[in-house]
């Protein structure tokens, strides 16, 4: 008896050792929002997203479902079932950590490699989608490729489409240098060779479909390629970054019979400074019209354009209830927020501060944005041409008779009040010949030329909105 209640007392202490080295975690984020704006297919909207996460070092299970009745999207089970909310799977998967390595697959978000609300390859918006990313990072370099699913099976005639995105570079000290590069797939999902391979995409892009001979490959995809440097210091971050889609290679090796096709380039470059009453940021980013946008190539011998540009829908509308509803533009771009055709300048401000004692930290953050946009399509190659020669050859970039200008001032507030974190956001601007969707000429020819494509209007119009919200999370474990 005596020897049975020693080995229990031996078990329990095993137990305690056990439980005090577990790290093991589970978390339940709640989230609910009231929204009232101008912006969208309602004025006003509630709003529910529930965050969950298991985390057993080295491994973290992920999964985010929201739900809104913001009459953007149908309802959930074609109507009835969730009292008018639409929902939409914003992550969910596996991730594994085993530094300097790590590994996800599933839906996320994602990020660029610069921090920037105007970064190009990777968009600011914290975008969702299916992946497959493998990481490795040391002190002196760093090396990541991420296969994204664009669209898969899709019920509205939209072909498999894919991207990868792999970014290459060296730490020298506080100072970074990469190189980035995309290759976006129109006739398939997944690419095993483009995710495996660290040969630059352009390189095995032309080499997988070089002709003559026997692995030449019977579709063309989009090759990106591009540069950034930043050096981030205790109180400061600076960057810069270009992103090339296609470039005119006449100005370097000049001949006569080759077409002086426009040069399709972004650029983004910026960086916050910390001073004693805050963190001050500076951005500014562009894009040449046409930069993102799909064309040429298809299959091997034909003209057609497979869709392959750098967007999550090959498309700009979707019906709803048998009405055509705008995909927005930020939904749409997988990298530069604003797309082509725009320059964007921005100055943020952040700090914290507690008022009083007895008062939490208050979390304040603003921004003042001005965009200035042309006509810009993610879907339609040419907009109102069947080819970009009909205008004429070389570069655009802003050089239409009507401009959108759009000025929006955001602020925001955040403070934990007891086990809560209640969250308050205004924004107020205006914009002047708000795009619009148009027509495209009857006589384009192509799927993708007969897209409708967004133009300057003539609709000058205040913007306002307000988001109230408030989150609460339950945690089991460490």
């Amino acid at each position: 008896m005596l020897s049975l209640l020693l080995a229990a007392l031996a078990a329990g202490e095993d137990a305690v050792e056990a439980a005090a080295e577990d790290s093991s975690l589970f978390e339940l984020e709640f989230t609910g929002a009231q929204t009232v704006t101008t912006e969208g297919y309602s004025r006003q909207f509630q709003h529910i997203g529930v965050l969950g996460r298991i985390a057993v070092p080295p491994v973290l299970v992920l999964g985010e479902l929201h739900l809104q009745n913001d009459d953007r999207y149908s309802e959930g089970h074609e109507g009835g079932y969730w009292l008018g909310a639409n929902g939409t799977l914003e992550q969910g998967g596996l991730e594994v950590d085993l530094a300097p390595f790590s590994l996800r697959a599933g839906r996320f978000t994602f990020s660029d490699e610069v921090s920037s609300p105007y970064s190009l390859f990777v968009s600011s918006e914290d975008l969702g989608a299916m992946q497959l990313a493998f990481d490795v990072r040391t002190s002196r370099l760093f090396y990541s490729t991420r296969a994204i699913e664009l669209t898969r099976d899709s019920a509205r005639g939209y072909p498999d489409r894919g991207a990868t995105i792999r970014n290459y570079g060296i730490k020298l000290g506080d100072l970074r240098v990469g190189f980035q590069d995309v290759i976006v797939y129109a006739d398939r999902v997944f690419d095993a060779e483009y995710f495996l391979n660290p040969t630059p995409g352009f390189l095995l892009q032309y080499l997988k479909r070089s002709p003559g001979t026997p692995w030449a490959t019977d579709f063309n995809h989009n090759s990106i390629l591009g540069f950034f440097v930043d050096r981030d210091r205790a109180d400061s971050y600076l960057y810069g970054q270009i992103l090339i889609d296609d470039i005119n290679f006449n100005r370097f090796i000049p001949r006569d019979d080759l077409v002086w096709n426009p040069d399709k380039i972004a650029w983004s470059l910026g960086g916050t400074r910390s001073f004693g009453f805050g963190t001050v940021g500076l951005y500014h980013a562009g894009a040449t019209m046409y930069t993102f946008q799909a064309y040429g190539g298809g299959r091997i011998g034909t003209a057609t354009d497979t869709r392959y540009g750098y967007t999550y829908y090959p498309d700009v509308e979707y019906d709803l209830h048998g009405e055509p509803r705008v995909i927005r533009l930020k939904d749409n771009y997988v990298g530069y927020l604003h797309g082509e055709n725009n320059l964007a300048f921005m100055a943020t401000y952040e700090t914290d501060l507690r008022p009083a004692r007895l008062v939490p930290l208050v979390s304040l953050s603003s921004s003042l944005e001005l965009t200035i946009s042309g006509s810009k399509s993610p879907a339609n190659p040419w907009h109102e041409y069947n080819d970009f020669r009909e205008y004429g050859e070389g570069t655009r970039l802003l050089d239409e008779e009507r401009l959108e200008t759009r000025v929006m001032a955001r602020a925001a507030v955040s403070a934990p009040v007891a086990g809560w974190r209640l969250s308050g956001e205004l924004g107020l601007g205006f914009v002047v010949n708000e795009l619009e969707l148009v027509d495209v000429p009857p006589d384009l020819a192509g799927t993708n030329n007969e897209i409708r494509y967004f133009s300057p209007g003539t609709t000058n119009r205040p913007i306002a909105s307000l988001r109230l919200s408030a989150s609460y999370r339950l945690r089991y474990g460490r």
